[in-house]
């Protein structure tokens, strides 16, 4: 089974404001019909999709559609999620990501990026399209984790090229084990943490260098008060189709 992440892959160009295309027209162009309520489909399970499944039927849903301009070209990115169980923390089913021309209103598919098969999906959020310099564009979005007391987030960028998106720089920005590791208020804590910010740092190059800045915390006893512990600042320059360690350095705070 293939884990499929492609909800991380939502992206788009010269970004112009929210989407004018209906859900209902987008359904039927993908599907070739749409539910009485005009924004989802729904249809039989097949034989794998019931092995996650009491269910009879699994429906897909818009979670992201952008209108934009590519190659002069009116296109409609959209991604669309289906669930239609759970295993081992992840929700099962599909996450996948459509292209659509937009000729005077009438859709059709331009491209496609679909799962093969039924597979563990992630939820992602915190979408923004950014200028990376020169002309370049970037997303940005995010992965929250959260459980036994751990919460973790990582922050991914991602270059986008024509149909295409390139992973360039993936960042782990937080991170808080105080809840798991937390003890009596006399017990000394061993808990962890981190916070991590970005940067670009414009006309540093044609494609702009980032700086990373993160901070590490310490806790006093009992996990319940934290304090600066350090301070490390990453510099990332782009090379060779991605952001590449340049220089770090750190510095302590207590």
């Amino acid at each position: 089974m293939r884990f499929v992440f492609l909800a991380v892959i939502l992206f788009t160009c010269n970004f112009i404001g929210q989407s004018q295309t209906t859900d209902s027209a987008i359904l039927t162009t993908l599907f070739g019909s749409v539910d009485d309520s005009g924004t989802s489909f729904t249809r039989k399970l097949n034989s794998e999709e019931k092995e996650y499944s009491d269910d009879e039927e699994i429906t897909f849903n818009i979670i992201f559609k952008e209108d934009f301009k590519l190659d002069n070209q009116d296109v409609v990115i959209v991604a669309v999620k289906a669930v239609c169980g759970y295993e081992m923390g992840y929700n099962i089913g599909y996450s996948d990501l459509y292209f659509l021309n937009n000729s005077n209103g009438k859709l059709s598919l331009l491209s496609s990026f679909k799962a093969r098969e039924v597979g563990p999906i992630q939820d992602v959020g915190g979408f923004e399209i950014i200028d990376i310099g020169g002309g370049h564009k970037a997303l940005v979005s995010y992965i929250e984790s959260t459980g036994n007391g751990h919460y973790e987030k990582t922050t991914y960028i991602r270059h986008i090229q024509k149909e295409a998106l390139y992973g360039i720089l993936s960042i782990y920005s937080e991170y808080d084990n105080s809840m798991w590791v937390a003890g009596g208020a006399d017990e000394e804590c061993t808990a962890e943490m981190h916070q991590a910010t970005y940067e670009f740092l414009k006309g540093s190059s044609e494609i702009n260098d980032i700086k990373v800045t993160r901070i590490d915390f310490g806790f006093y006893k009992g996990c319940k008060r934290k304090y600066k512990k350090s301070e490390t600042v990453e510099l990332y320059e782009f090379k060779d189709g991605q952001y590449k360690l340049k220089s770090t350095k750190t510095r302590e705070l207590n």
